[in-house]
C-alpha cells in the first residue's frame, strides 16, 4: 500500500483504498453525531410529555369540576323552564 523513497517520501500507490477509507470513518463519525443528537432531542421529548401527563387525582379533579359545573347549568335550565312553565 505505500512505499517509502529513500527514506524521505510517502507514496500511496492504492488510493482509492486510502479514499474509501477516509469516506467510511468520515461516514461513520456523522452517524454517530446523528445518533446522539437524535438521542438527545428524543430524551428531551420524552421529558416533556411526561410533564404534560395528567396524574389520575388531576383526572379526578378535572372531571368532578366539570360534573359540578354541568349540575349548576342543568339546575339552571330546570329553573327557566319551571320560571316559563309558570308564565
Amino acid at each position: 500500500m505505500s512505499d517509502t523513497n529513500g527514506g524521505k517520501v510517502f507514496v500511496v500507490k492504492n488510493w482509492h483504498i486510502m479514499l474509501t477509507l477516509l469516506l467510511w470513518a468520515f461516514t461513520a463519525i456523522a452517524s454517530y453525531a446523528t445518533l446522539q443528537s437524535r438521542t438527545d432531542q428524543n430524551t428531551r421529548d420524552i421529558e416533556r410529555i411526561r410533564q404534560d401527563q395528567v396524574t389520575r387525582e388531576e383526572f379526578k379533579e378535572f372531571h368532578d369540576d366539570i360534573i359540578r359545573r354541568l349540575d349548576r347549568i342543568e339546575s339552571k335550565v330546570d329553573r327557566e323552564r319551571v320560571l316559563r312553565d309558570l308564565h
